[in-house]
């Protein structure tokens, strides 16, 4: 809901004017009148809040006792009465003139502000007699569109009678927004005063500054930069054109920052100057106390040159000297590298600056042989790789060949030292600690290999470590054997047998008795579950474990243990029938299929089922099968069965884009099927057109068709064209060839006396005019 903050009321009536009233729709009575709100103390009525805040302010900004202050808003307001209906309808338009009286508040109109939000107005309807016949209150007629409201209010009905109306009184309200935009233009105006005093002192502090050198230069970049932000903050307050400053500006704040900014222009540039002189100002200072032996002041100087100008090169290189003369080497070396690679110095300063990288890397080599001298080894190999990498990066110097040595002699330090412990902790039986050592080691030296010449100690800290595992595994192996863990005592034994050989660990740790007692309760244990499985003819799983125990028989020297003999002997008769039946059943199944394939001329397969019956029946000599007869029978038909290979074979030929070669292979099938009388098998000779028609694709047929057409055999060749149109095949690739074609059978057909050529050019292309290449080469042979 509106919140309604104050109301400023005009009491009177206005007009009074009679009307006719009539039957059709048309406006019965239309005037126009001017009407004026005025602000003062001595005239108000209701809540004096916002009237107060006006005043007030317009009285600041006049000077003048608020009691004669004085404001008012003029606008027309006009009234019609219209016929709609045979019913009346108020309409109220507004339009806002002019204000007038004390309007200016410092010199800016604000009076647009303090039109009112709402207007209620109450209307008498009276008749001839100016007897009231209808009061009408209309409420809240708001500022949009220019106050154009529309209210229509159905009356009495209307009669041959005059009417009028009258304006009783008229109340205007304001809504909180409206002080809102109040309140922010005269507190954005108050800011606009108060920017006067900014520029004042910001006039101030550029007149104080008159002449500017090296030694004020500071403290006038700062007074410089206060007057930046001050000007800077007052533009971003954008009085220029929230104000309208460029109709009228009472304080000239655009003139005075204008002028603010040219005079801060020109003392910029006089600083600018200043500071061009500023790098050499400093280093001469820092010159100057260095020569005095301060060389903390010196740093000092030093810096602010640096500071004024980066790139300052005598400057840079004084301070690597002061650090190097305070033995801060490394920060002498970085300096330094700015210096060479960033500033360009001059010839004077690079051949200085040369002559400090020579002392630095000389330095750098002191420090590292002092390092290693105290067993400081990584601390060494720091200050040898500082060193590399200046004499490599910085041309004019050399890396001299104490660096390499030094290097070297500080990684094998380490490297034999991490050995020394892997070997320490093997022989301390702190096995988990020594391979970690040891492993740290192997890397460092993997890392390092061009440094890490002698690896002597690896082989001695291997086998160290080696011989608590052999041991281990022994000791292992004996507490599973007491628990009767079988399995696991054997894999512990094998595990150190393995250590043994490769490490020629003697005299040998190895109980024999115990392991081979150990490797006969494990067979006992295999012998058990091969009698189990036969028992369930799992004969494959059980031909496994036999081969397994055999195996461990001959390792472990049991072979002639009677009782492991006795129990295996009645399950290898077992297993060899078993494996005889199966064997036999698998050779009737590869018998079954030759025999099926044969019968439906399918060689291949008969001959490759005939040769897996011959070698399954050798590869198991202990069944005494008879292979005679099958390999009778597989040289009987070997000549079909290579036959059918050579037609597969032209087949996967043409499939791999060898044309040539495939119509060669054709060739060799038909001289094989001659040679060996193929036809015997039942299996039919095909001419090479009719197997390309069956078996090419389009590009091998086209091939063939091109072959036999330069052969002569053109009656072939223009079937074998003729199914590649049919085939959709692309005329465009076969045109040359159909007019050669058609240049042929023109040719013999004019030597045969052909008359009728164009009744025997249709005959040959039964009207296809995807063939029409052909019939113009036909045509050609008759001069057509």
């Amino acid at each position: 809901m509106k919140k309604l903050i104050t109301t400023i009321i005009l009491i009177g009536i206005f007009f009074i004017s009679p009307l006719t009233v009539k039957p059709q729709s048309f406006t019965l009575f239309r005037s126009t009148n001017n009407y004026t709100f005025q602000y003062n103390l001595n005239k108000l009525q209701g809540s004096p809040e916002i009237t107060n805040q006006i005043l007030n302010k317009i009285s600041q900004a006049t000077g003048k006792p608020t009691y004669l202050v004085n404001y008012a808003i003029s606008f027309n307001q006009t009234l019609e009465l219209l016929n709609s209906n045979n019913f009346l309808t108020i309409q109220v338009s507004n339009n806002i003139l002019s204000a007038t009286g004390d309007i200016n508040y410092r010199n800016f109109y604000i009076g647009d502000l303090l039109f009112p939000s709402a207007l209620n107005i109450m209307l008498n309807i009276t008749d001839e007699r100016g007897m009231i016949l209808r009061t009408l209150q209309i409420s809240n007629i708001n500022r949009a569109n220019n106050y154009n409201t529309f209210f229509n209010t159905g009356l009495i009905p209307l009669g041959n009678q005059k009417l009028s109306v009258q304006l009783v009184n008229m109340i205007a309200y304001y809504d909180g927004q409206t002080i809102n935009d109040f309140n922010y233009r005269t507190s954005l105006i108050d800011d606009y005063y108060g920017s006067s005093m900014i520029l004042d002192n910001a006039q101030s502090r550029l007149s104080s500054i008159v002449f500017i050198s090296p030694d004020n230069v500071e403290a006038t970049t700062i007074a410089l930069q206060q007057v930046e932000n001050d000007i800077n903050i007052i533009e971003a307050k954008n009085y220029i054109n929230l104000l309208q400053l460029s109709q009228q500006d009472p304080i000239n704040l655009a003139g005075r920052i204008a002028s603010l900014r040219n005079i801060l222009a020109q003392k910029r540039m006089s600083v600018n100057m200043a500071y061009s002189a500023l790098d050499s100002y400093y280093y001469n200072k820092g010159m100057e106390a260095y020569m005095n032996k301060d060389n903390a002041l010196a740093l000092t100087w030093c810096g602010k040159s640096l500071a004024v100008n980066p790139l300052f090169a005598p400057a840079g290189y004084l301070m690597s000297q002061v650090m190097f003369d305070n033995n801060q080497v490394l920060d002498a070396d970085l300096k330094l590298r700015e210096v060479w690679f960033k500033m360009s110095p001059d010839p004077s300063i690079y051949n200085k600056s040369l002559i400090l990288f020579k002392n630095i890397y000389n330095e750098y080599l002191d420090n590292a042989d002092k390092k290693y001298q105290s067993g400081h080894y990584n601390e060494s190999i720091q200050e040898y790789e500082r060193a590399q990498k200046l004499c490599n990066e910085i041309r004019g110097l050399i890396c001299t060949e104490n660096l390499n040595i030094g290097l070297g002699k500080n990684r094998q330090k380490i490297y034999d030292g991490l050995m020394a412990d892997a070997i320490k902790l093997a022989e301390s039986g702190n096995n988990n600690e020594a391979y970690i050592k040891f492993n740290q080691a192997k890397n460092y030296a993997k890392d390092n290999k061009s440094y890490i010449q002698d690896k002597s100690m690896e082989e001695k800290a291997d086998k160290s470590l080696k011989l608590n595992d052999y041991k281990t595994a022994i000791n292992d192996a004996k507490e599973y054997y007491k628990n009767k863990n079988y399995n696991a005592a054997l894999a512990s034994f094998e595990s150190a047998h393995d250590l043994e050989n490769k490490y020629n660990y003697s005299p040998s740790l190895i109980p024999l008795d115990i392991e081979q007692k150990n490797a006969r309760e494990v067979i006992m244990i295999k012998v058990n579950d091969i009698n189990e499985l036969a028992s369930k003819n799992k004969w494959d799983d059980t031909k496994t474990i036999m081969a397994k125990v055999e195996e461990m028989q001959s390792f472990y020297k049991l072979q002639n243990d009677s009782e492991i003999n006795n129990s295996l002997a009645k399950v290898k008769s077992q297993l060899k029938e078993a494996t005889c039946v199966d064997i036999q059943k698998k050779l009737n199944s590869y018998y079954e299929t030759a025999k099926d394939a044969k019968g439906g001329n399918n060689y291949i397969i008969a001959d490759e089922n005939y040769e897996k019956y011959i070698n399954t029946a050798n590869e198991n000599p202990d069944c005494n099968i008879n292979t005679t007869m099958m390999a009778e029978e597989k040289m009987q038909i070997l000549p079909a069965a290579t036959y059918q290979r050579l037609i597969n074979k032209i087949i996967d030929l043409q499939m791999n884009g060898q044309y040539k070669e495939a119509v060669g292979k054709y060739k060799e099938a038909m001289a094989y099927y001659s040679q060996y009388e193929i036809s015997k098998f039942n299996i039919h000779k095909k001419s090479l057109k009719e197997f390309a028609l069956n078996n090419f694709k389009n590009a091998a047929l086209e091939y063939v068709a091109n072959t036999m057409r330069n052969d002569g055999q053109i009656d072939d060749a223009f079937e074998l064209y003729k199914a590649l149109i049919n085939r959709n095949y692309p005329e465009g690739y076969i045109n040359t060839a159909l007019l050669d074609l058609g240049k042929s059978f023109g040719a013999r057909d004019k030597a045969a006396n052909v008359t009728d050529f164009k009744s025997k050019v249709t005959e040959y292309t039964g009207g296809n005019k995807k063939l029409k290449f052909f019939q113009k080469g036909y045509y050609s042979a008759f001069g057509k």
